[in-house]
């Protein structure tokens, strides 16, 4: 399976912003609780 260039790039694109917006939306989730993970979120 071959893409267009653009395509292809478009493509790599919005999986590493998901998955950084991701791992920062966790990190900074775990930043501002201090208590053991899954009490708050049960």
């Amino acid at each position: 399976m071959v893409l267009p260039r653009d395509e292809f790039t478009k493509f790599l694109l919005s999986i590493f912003c998901i998955d950084s917006i991701n791992a920062m939306s966790l990190f900074l989730l775990q930043k501002q609780t201090p208590q053991p993970q899954g009490r708050r979120w049960a």
